[in-house]
């Protein structure tokens, strides 16, 4: 269940993170020229996601001790 799951986020991230990024940074190029802060900030707001992401991510696998 844990790698339908993971594979799940993967393929969705790529999709979003991959396929979307570029058309979302060449937007905010075209509205904002020539000013490059709000790419800078969209991209910090991506690795925000990640962090608090994985923070969340628990081990779901059972330690045992011998």
């Amino acid at each position: 269940m844990r790698y339908s799951g993971v594979s799940l986020g993967y393929n969705l991230a790529s999709i979003f993170a991959g396929a979307l990024s570029p058309l979302i940074a060449t937007g905010l190029m075209t509205a904002y020229a020539p000013a490059t802060w709000p790419i800078s900030l969209y991209m910090i707001a991506l690795a925000i996601i990640t962090v608090v992401s994985v923070y969340f991510a628990t081990e779901t696998r059972k330690i045992v001790q011998s």
